[in-house]
C-alpha cells in the first residue's frame, strides 16, 4: 500500500528533496580527499572547481608531454654529446714485449659535436614545434570543452530537480482523486471501475515520480565526475543568471563560419599537425644526407705503449652510400602521414563549417521555443493566481492542477533556458572563444597555444 504524499507546494518539494541529497552526499563527502563540494552550489563555484587532473583533460596534457618529449629529442640531435670512459685491466703482456707492466687502466674523455647535417636537424625541430603547437591547441580545445561539459551537468541537475518537483505535485493531485474518488463510492456517486481508474492513474504518477528522483540521483552523478569528485554529490544547486540569453542572433552564417575557420582551437590543431607532418616530410628526405661533426678526445695510460694519444681534434665528414632503401620507406610513411593529417584537417573543416550552421539554426528556433516557454510560464502563473484567489473564497477551485501545471511551465521554461544557453557556448566553443555566461564574448585577438 502506497504511502501518501505530503500535501505541499513546490518550495517545500524542492526543500525536502534537497535535504535528502544532503544526507546521501555526507557520506561519500566523508572518504574524498578533494575539497567539498560547496552547499549550496553555484554554477560560478563549480566552475572554479575544474580540476586539471580530470582523465579528459590529463589525456590533453599527454599530448604536450609527448611534443615536448619530441622537440628535446630533435634538439639532442644537434647538443653535445660528452662521455666519460674508465677501464680497468690487469694483463700478462707478451714475453718479447719491451714493457712488461701488468697494469693497463685508462681514464678517457669523448666529446662530440654536430656541426651539421644539411638540414636534417632543422626540418626535425620545426616538425616537433608545428607539433607542440598543435598538442597546445587541442589543449585548449580540451579546456573549452570541459567547462561545457560541467555547465550542461549543472544545468541536467537543474533540470532534473524541476522535474521531479513537477512530477511530485502532479503525484499529489492524483492521490487526492484518488482519494475524492473512494469517498464519492462510498456516497455511491462513483462505480469500482472509477476507483480502479483513479488508482491506476495515481500508481502511474508515483511511478514516474520515483523515477523522477532516481534522475535527481544520476545528474548529480554526472556533474560529480565532470568535477572530478565522483564520490561527492552536490545537494542543493543554484540557477544562475543566464546573461547571454540577451544576445542577438546574428543575421547572417558566414561571418560565423570565417571566424570559426580562423579561430577553432581544434582546426588550428589539425593545421599545426599538418605543418608538423610536413616538415617530417623534409626531414626523412634528408635522412640520407652528409653529417659533419667535430670530435675531441683526451685520455690518461698507465701503460705508454706508444700509440696512445693524449689528445686528438677533428671533424667528421659522413656520407652514406646507401641506406638499403630506409630511407625510401621513411618518406613513404611521412609522405603517408602528410595526406592523413591533409585529410584529417579537410574532414574537420568541412564539419566545422556544418556545426557552425546547424548551432546557428539552432539559436534562432532557441529563441522561439524560449519565447513560447516564457508565454506558456506567464498563462500558468495566472491560472495559480487565479485558483489561489478562489480557494481563499471557498470557491470551488483546482489549485492542485495549477500548482502542477505552473511547475511544469517553470520546467520547460528552464529547458529553453538552458537550450539556448547551450547553443551559445558551443558556437563560442566552435569559435574559439572564452567559455563566459556574460552577453560580450569578443572574438580572440591572436589566440595561442
Amino acid at each position: 500500500m502506497p504511502l501518501a504524499p505530503v500535501k505541499s507546494g513546490m518550495g517545500v518539494t524542492l526543500m525536502v528533496l534537497s535535504l535528502v541529497w544532503a544526507v546521501s552526499a555526507k557520506s561519500a563527502e566523508d572518504v574524498d580527499p578533494r575539497p567539498a563540494i560547496p552547499d549550496p552550489l553555484t554554477l560560478d563555484a563549480a566552475l572554479n572547481l575544474l580540476d586539471n587532473e580530470h582523465p579528459n583533460l590529463l589525456t590533453a596534457e599527454a599530448g604536450r608531454a609527448r611534443a615536448e618529449a619530441d622537440r628535446l629529442d630533435a634538439a639532442s640531435q644537434t647538443g653535445l654529446d660528452a662521455r666519460l670512459r674508465a677501464r680497468l685491466r690487469w694483463v700478462e703482456p707478451n714475453s718479447n714485449a719491451s714493457l712488461q707492466q701488468h697494469d693497463d687502466h685508462s681514464l678517457g674523455l669523448t666529446v662530440r659535436k654536430r656541426i651539421s647535417d644539411f638540414g636534417l636537424s632543422e626540418a626535425r625541430l620545426a616538425a616537433s614545434a608545428a607539433g607542440d603547437a598543435s598538442a597546445g591547441f587541442a589543449y585548449r580545445d580540451a579546456e573549452r570543452q570541459q567547462r561545457i561539459d560541467v555547465i550542461r551537468a549543472f544545468f541536467d541537475v537543474l533540470e532534473s530537480d524541476l522535474l521531479a518537483a513537477w512530477h511530485s505535485e502532479a503525484m499529489q493531485v492524483q492521490f487526492l482523486r484518488q482519494e475524492d474518488v473512494v469517498e464519492s463510492r462510498n456516497l455511491r456517486e462513483s462505480s469500482d471501475l472509477d476507483v480502479a481508474r483513479a488508482d491506476a492513474e495515481y500508481q502511474l504518477a508515483l511511478a514516474r515520480s520515483y523515477t523522477t528522483q532516481a534522475t535527481q540521483r544520476s545528474t548529480r552523478q554526472v556533474l560529480a565526475q565532470a568535477l572530478n569528485r565522483p564520490r561527492q554529490l552536490p545537494s542543493v544547486v543554484v540557477r544562475p543568471e543566464l546573461a547571454l540569453l540577451d544576445r542577438p542572433v546574428p543575421e547572417e552564417v558566414f561571418p560565423l563560419i570565417d571566424e570559426a575557420l580562423a579561430n577553432n582551437a581544434g582546426l588550428r590543431a589539425l593545421e599545426a599537425r599538418m605543418q608538423s607532418a610536413q616538415q617530417g616530410l623534409i626531414a626523412a628526405r634528408a635522412a640520407d644526407g652528409p653529417v659533419l661533426d667535430a670530435e675531441g678526445e683526451m685520455g690518461a695510460y698507465t701503460r705508454d705503449l706508444g700509440g696512445n694519444d693524449q689528445m686528438r681534434i677533428g671533424l667528421v665528414l659522413e656520407v652514406p652510400l646507401s641506406t638499403g632503401g630506409k630511407t625510401q620507406a621513411g618518406i613513404a610513411k611521412a609522405r603517408a602521414a602528410l595526406l592523413d593529417a591533409q585529410a584529417e584537417r579537410g574532414r574537420r573543416e568541412l564539419a566545422l563549417r556544418s556545426e557552425v550552421l546547424t548551432l546557428w539554426q539552432e539559436l534562432g528556433l532557441a529563441k522561439y521555443h524560449r519565447a513560447e516557454a516564457k508565454a506558456n510560464m506567464m498563462l500558468r502563473d495566472m491560472e495559480l493566481e487565479r485558483s489561489r484567489m478562489q480557494f481563499e473564497q471557498q470557491v470551488k477551485s483546482n489549485l492542485g492542477n495549477a500548482m502542477a501545471n505552473y511547475t511544469e511551465a517553470e520546467y520547460r521554461a528552464a529547458q529553453a533556458d538552458h537550450a539556448l544557453a547551450m547553443a551559445w557556448l558551443r558556437l563560442d566553443a566552435l569559435l574559439g572563444r572564452e567559455i563566459t555566461l556574460a552577453v560580450e564574448n569578443a572574438p580572440p585577438q591572436g589566440d595561442k597555444p
